[in-house]
C-alpha cells in the first residue's frame, strides 16, 4: 500500500501556530545564525528524542513511570488528538491520559516511514512525524493505522521539551 506524503495542513497549522508565538514573544528568531552542523545536530537530536518518547509511551512502564520520563515542558497545555483537544494540567493528568489510552491494550508500535524536523533555532523547533501506528488490543483484535504526529519543541535551560503535541489519522 502506497502511503502519500506528510499533508501540508499539519505543517501549515504548526507554522501558523509557530509565528504567532513569535510574535507574541518577541522578534523571531535569526535562522541565519545557526551553521548546517548546528541545524544538523539539533535535527538529529530532536530525531532521537521524538522516538525515545514515542517507544517509552508506548512501553511496558507504569504510566506514573511514563510521565516522569517523557520530556514535557511545565508549560504542556495538551495535546490534540482524533479531533479534540486533551488538556493536561500536569503530570496526575498525564498519567490518567496514559492509564486511559492504554487500559485495553496488550501493546502497540509505532512503525516511521517519514520524519520531517525544521529547526527554526536554539531554542525551537518542530517535527512532523509519519508512519502506521498498531495497537493490538486485550480482546484479540488488532488495528493499525496511517498516523501523523507533530509535535512543537523549546529548549529551556535544562533541555528539549516538548510543549505540544498534535496527531491526526488520515484516511
Amino acid at each position: 500500500m502506497r502511503r502519500n506524503a506528510i499533508p501540508a495542513v499539519p505543517v501549515l497549522l504548526v507554522l501558523v501556530t509557530l509565528v504567532m508565538a513569535g510574535c507574541r514573544g518577541g522578534p523571531a528568531p535569526d535562522r541565519q545564525l545557526l551553521t548546517e552542523a548546528e541545524r544538523t545536530a539539533i535535527a538529529d537530536t530532536l530525531r532521537r528524542i521524538s522516538r525515545e518518547a514515542s517507544q517509552t509511551f508506548d512501553s511496558d512502564l507504569d504510566c506514573a513511570e511514563i510521565a516522569d520520563r517523557l520530556p514535557i515542558s511545565e508549560g504542556f497545555a495538551g495535546f490534540v488528538a482524533q479531533g479534540r483537544l486533551m488538556e493536561l494540567g500536569g503530570r496526575d493528568d498525564m498519567v490518567a491520559m496514559c492509564r486511559a489510552v492504554k487500559q485495553d491494550r496488550l501493546s502497540a508500535h509505532e512503525e516511521i516511514d517519514e520524519q520531517i524536523v525544521e529547526v527554526l533555532s536554539r531554542e525551537a523547533a518542530f517535527v512532523v512525524t509519519r508512519g502506521v501506528y498498531t495497537v493490538n488490543f486485550t480482546d484479540g483484535r488488532t488495528s493499525s493505522r496511517s498516523q501523523v504526529v507533530t509535535t512543537l519543541w523549546a529548549r529551556p535551560a535544562e533541555g528539549w521539551q516538548m510543549v505540544h503535541l498534535h496527531e491526526s489519522w488520515p484516511p
